[in-house]
């Protein structure tokens, strides 16, 4: 199912050009595609598991510059 949906995410991906993809977990993290370099990702622990805002937050903050 990853690989089926990979050619949808990016076609979305581009349709939206977004400043910023905030990817929610390790595990979906090793699973994306490659995406453009022109998109940022901005790859942080799920908040499921043992979040940290204090860790997060600031990393977070930092790509949308």
């Amino acid at each position: 199912m990853w690989e089926q949906s990979c050619p949808a995410l990016l076609e979305v991906i581009e349709e939206l050009s977004p400043d910023v993809i905030l990817v929610l977990g390790k595990e979906l993290a090793k699973k994306l595609p490659k995406i453009s370099e022109k998109y940022k990702l901005c790859k942080i622990q799920h908040p499921s598991s043992g979040f940290s805002a204090e860790k997060w937050v600031p990393i977070f903050k930092e790509s949308l510059v």
